[in-house]
């Protein structure tokens, strides 16, 4: 896990007490972290992420809302330490924003000093399920985090289901695609060809989880296949990481330009005609068609599931 909290927003920092407040209520016996923030902490990405992202473990067969009173509980708990550990913050406070359907969703609000807006960590666990769970030390606490190949599913389905919703992507997004498959290694011919058929495995499973059909996810690829063919991705691109990088990663500007132009580079190599996704996509028909009379397919629309964390 990364260090050097000094070096940290206090948006970040305030996460650090949410995640060690919820370890220590034992959430993380039921819940796993995925998503953006999970990637920052534990992983070692260049950006950071505003939201903190939960789904269940495996085994775990009930609603979210069963817990809501212990996870209420451990959110209190933090923004109770919140001031204590961060001395910017004067005050903070929790609210469940949602408790219907398949997503819960906290709001923790803090009063910084200074600042006139109060700073937002939102906190959302969704009712599906992680497949690849592993470990982790954080904080003298033990946290389950998705191991990240299955992020890499997770951002990829992500990135589909926004294009196809939306008609783009989260530009997060985009970039966390390119330091796991690059920055991670995870799309290398070396380790593609020995992890292709685990990452088509997981990401039917989070198609189906996150009710999203083959030809949507197909819709969607070409809605973002577009989308970084405009003027303004690499702009856009810019920007994004100007937002969420760490200062040390933003002080070079002409380096954080070529890391964007390399991002867009390696999306559209992977949406090309031959590349990653209609690999993939190949790979998903030929099991659609071994498993189309024991599958059940549920069209997605917006709003209707949740989608992989950000």
């Amino acid at each position: 896990m990364r260090r050097g909290h000094d070096s940290e927003g206090v948006q970040v920092r305030i996460q650090r007490v949410i995640l060690w407040a919820l370890a220590a209520r034992g959430f993380f016996s039921r819940y796993v972290f995925h998503g953006g923030s999970c990637l920052y902490f534990f992983y070692e990405n260049v950006r950071w992420s505003e939201d903190l992202d939960f789904v269940k473990h495996r085994g775990n067969p009930d609603h979210p809302t069963k817990d809501l009173a212990a996870i209420e509980e451990a959110l209190r708990e933090a923004v109770r330490l919140i001031p204590v550990f961060i001395e910017e913050v004067e005050s903070a406070e929790v609210k469940c924003q949602k408790r219907t359907g398949d997503v819960l969703r906290f709001i923790v609000k803090v009063s910084v000093r200074g600042e006139r807006r109060k700073t937002r960590v939102n906190v959302e666990i969704a009712d599906v399920a992680a497949y690849r769970i592993m470990v982790k030390p954080f904080e003298q606490a033990l946290i389950a985090v998705e191991d990240p190949l299955e992020i890499l599913a997770d951002k990829m389905v992500a990135l589909a289901a926004r294009a196809h919703s939306w008609g783009e992507p989260k530009v997060r997004d985009v970039l966390d695609l390119y330091f796991l498959g690059e920055g991670r290694g995870l799309l290398r011919p070396e380790t593609l060809s020995e992890t292709l058929d685990i990452l088509v495995e997981l990401i039917v499973r989070k198609l189906r989880d996150y009710r999203l059909s083959a030809s949507e996810f197909q819709k969607g690829t070409e809605h973002l296949k577009r989308w970084l063919d405009r003027p303004e991705t690499l702009e856009d691109l810019r920007v994004t990481f100007m937002r969420y990088a760490l200062p040390s990663h933003r002080a070079g500007e002409l380096a954080m330009y070529v890391y964007c132009e390399q991002t867009l580079r390696f999306a559209k190599k992977a949406l090309s005609g031959g590349g990653l996704f209609e690999i993939l996509l190949e790979r998903m028909r030929t099991m659609e068609a071994e498993s189309s009379k024991h599958s059940r397919k549920v069209s997605f629309s917006p709003g209707s599931a949740p989608v992989p964390g950000s």
